[in-house]
């Protein structure tokens, strides 16, 4: 059955939450998978980048990553345009 984005979403956070996530086994394999699929991964990413870009309530735990996107999205406007191809 396939999942909605929220479903997934929901999945996704509770694999990261934890602090034995395999952060270099789950970057391994989505960077080999399919161009494609990469580039959709990407486009998922940035769109969470814009989200985090856009918080203007942070605090401590996630303070870093609001700030650290605010630059990305600041200095990179490439980011805007992913084509499908």
């Amino acid at each position: 059955m396939s999942k909605t984005g929220r479903e997934f979403a929901q999945e996704f956070s509770r694999f990261v939450n934890n602090y034995a996530t395999d952060i270099e086994g789950f970057s391994e394999e989505v960077t080999r998978d399919h161009r494609t699929i990469q580039q959709n991964t990407f486009r998922l990413m940035v769109a969470c980048i814009e989200k985090w870009a856009a918080q203007e309530q942070y605090d401590l735990r996630n303070e870093a990553t609001v700030k650290a996107c605010k630059e990305i999205v600041a200095k990179v406007e490439s980011i805007k345009f992913l084509p499908y191809v």
